[in-house]
């Protein structure tokens, strides 16, 4: 291709993505590129189906892995359930004492914690009720981060976007995508069908299961307006209107939940309604739903302005859509099932933990059915593989399960650890030109463990976390502590970027050691300058503490007298806390750098020794 072909491929590029409608970071390295077979396609390597609790997720995940990634989002935010939906309060990551989901979800859990200003909940208690380990956010302020991440990892989004049609091909899916004003096609490697109803997987005409009758949904909706002491002193007379109501039509059965008059009075979640035959599946059964739902809240509102203590009752929050429990399950490779779910069984492709109690809703209300303690229950990698299917994955709701299994599997913590594994998966086939089953499990796992999620056999104390903080400059300290040797503190040291304290791990120097948390790569460094007042030879060691999940590569430098030594340090191995770095003459300084530039995993700085090899003790100073 000469000079003027060239531009001419990268202006028809540049048109056939911005028509798309596609919203990308300008300086992304992994934007979809223009087909070689046609200028109105777009090639990328995964395609993201649903920006719900696992879609955002894996599509992110996808990002940060470099891949191509598109996410396709048919409503106007990120998070599904967790935004539109209302159900701000995801859970669980923890139980029993650990923690078992990790990861790019927690991380926007914590995230949009620390924004709020906002402390955690002690996760380490471990006899309290299943709604003490939810997550209290703010739902709004969650999609902002979730979408801000997804366009750091280089994730090219759409809104009010859906796949119209899709062909299967030799190497993967060609997609037509339509939207209101847009239409393009897609060519993509991988499918990860995020839905939450396994739509994709209904257009390919993969088989999927769905029983007569479906959990109902909530239309969340919080009231307000309410004199509590007259509303208190009340309680059995609101109670007998609320029946009388029910009896006369004006309320239906599942305006409240079990017939509680008092749980939309007393509801700070939203969640108290109870919208029979919910139905997400469709646009056309998505709209009655959302009347049902809105219908219902209507009907509550004109009754609780009735009751004493309720004439000024008002709609405080009301949500946009009714959020649907149940829809459509793929029949997988594997079934999940309910004795599966409780017994806490491991499969040998178990690829995340999930946590809950049996959740089934029905007519008369929910009584949560809680697992014996110490069950940590699995999602197996056949679980989310169509049966027959090649290069097409599933995650969220719609796994293959049964209904009392997807009761409890199909809560919010659970979906971003399936989206996040699921993209994993999904990258490394399209990398080895395989189909997600045939990826080897032993690399997933490992990819997972350096994007911080948990594996598998990896779970985690969940003891409240040190708060961690950035670190400032300050006066470099003379630290002598044994006659042959100065242990040197990360803390001393001149920092630049957003280096950060923790105690996680035991620190084999001060109370502390400083980490990058696996970002800003190229933008943190450590400068130790120290000063010997007698020449000789030293060792010089560097410690850490080594996790499979930190750096194999760490970057360090010392300089002495105009030599300059360069070195990379693998902190997955130690040699009892750490690595020698070597021996050095040294006649006055040595400057010793460490940074996370090219590094891919945590990077670890405690400290660092510096011992002299001689039997006289030699007079350091820092």
């Amino acid at each position: 291709m000469d000079r003027r072909q060239f531009l001419k491929s990268k202006i028809a590029g540049t048109a056939i993505l911005a028509s798309s409608g596609l919203v990308f970071k300008a300086d992304a390295q992994n934007l979809p590129t223009q087909s070689e077979e046609s200028p109105d396609m777009l090639d990328v390597d995964v395609l993201v189906v649903g920006g719900g609790s696992a879609g955002h997720v894996a599509a992110i995940q996808a990002g940060r892995m470099g891949a191509k990634t598109v996410l396709l989002e048919r409503n106007s935010q990120l998070g599904g359930t967790t935004t539109t939906g209302g159900v701000c309060f995801p859970g669980l990551f923890h139980a029993w004492g650990k923690q078992l989901i990790s990861g790019i979800g927690w991380e926007l859990v914590k995230k949009s914690r620390e924004v709020d200003c906002k402390p955690l909940q002690d996760f380490s208690v471990a006899n309290k009720g299943h709604v003490y380990y939810h997550v209290d956010i703010n739902g709004q302020l969650y999609s902002l981060l979730a979408e801000e991440a997804c366009l750091d990892a280089g994730v090219s989004l759409a809104y009010y976007q859906f796949p119209e049609k899709v062909t299967e091909t030799a190497n993967g899916w060609l997609v037509d995508v339509v939207g209101q004003g847009v239409r393009y096609q897609l060519r993509c490697k991988q499918i990860i069908d995020c839905s939450g109803g396994a739509t994709v997987a209904g257009m390919l005409g993969m088989e999927r299961m769905r029983g007569e009758e479906r959990q109902p949904g909530t239309h969340s909706v919080i009231y307000k307006g309410f004199d509590m002491a007259v509303v208190n002193k009340n309680k059995k007379k609101i109670q007998s209107m609320y029946n009388q109501a029910l009896k006369e039509g004006r309320l239906q059965k599942g305006d409240t939940w079990g017939g509680n008059a008092f749980q939309p009075i007393q509801s700070r979640s939203g969640n108290c309604n109870h919208i029979f035959g919910a139905d997400s599946s469709t646009a056309a059964t998505q709209t009655q739903t959302n009347l049902a739902g809105r219908k219902s809240i209507l009907r509550m509102l004109k009754f609780l302005k009735t009751i004493p203590g309720g004439e000024k009752a008002s709609i405080d929050r009301m949500m946009t859509e009714t959020a649907s429990r149940e829809t459509y399950r793929i029949k997988g490779e594997r079934v999940l099932t309910v004795n599966d779910y409780t017994s806490g069984r491991t499969f040998k492709d178990s690829l995340c933990y999930s946590f809950y109690p049996i959740d089934l809703h029905d007519k008369n209300g929910v009584k949560p059915r809680k697992l014996k303690p110490g069950t940590f229950p699995t999602i197996p990698r056949s679980c989310l593989i169509p049966k027959g299917s090649k290069n097409f994955m599933v995650a969220g709701r719609s796994l293959s399960s049964d209904r009392l299994a997807n009761s409890a599997a199909r809560v919010q913590a659970t979906c971003m650890a399936m989206g996040q594994a699921t993209a994993v998966t999904a990258v490394l086939a399209a990398r080895q030109s395989k189909t997600p089953g045939d990826v080897d499990l032993a690399e997933i796992r490992a990819e997972l463990i350096k994007h911080n999620a948990i594996v598998i056999g990896g779970l985690k104390s969940a003891k409240a976390e040190p708060k961690e903080a950035k670190v400032e400059s300050q006066e470099a300290k003379t630290q002598v502590l044994s006659g042959d040797r100065l242990l040197v503190d990360a803390v001393t040291a001149h920092a630049i970027g957003s280096w950060q304290k923790s105690s996680n791990s035991k620190p084999a120097i001060g109370s502390n050691y400083l980490h990058d948390n696996n970002q800003a790569k190229g933008e943190n460094s450590l400068t130790f300058d120290i000063k010997v007042e007698n020449p000789g030879r030293y060792a010089i060691k560097f410690f850490y503490s080594a996790h499979e999940t930190r750096a194999n590569n760490v970057p360090v430098s010392i300089s002495i007298g105009g030599q300059v030594t360069e070195l990379k340090v693998n902190q997955q191995k130690s040699d009892d806390g750490g690595f020698v770095l070597g021996q050095f003459d040294i006649q006055d300084q040595v400057k010793i750098v460490i940074s996370n530039a090219n590094t891919s995993g945590f990077v670890i700085v405690d400290g660092l020794e510096l011992k002299t090899t001689k039997t006289t003790k030699a007079k350091l100073k820092i």
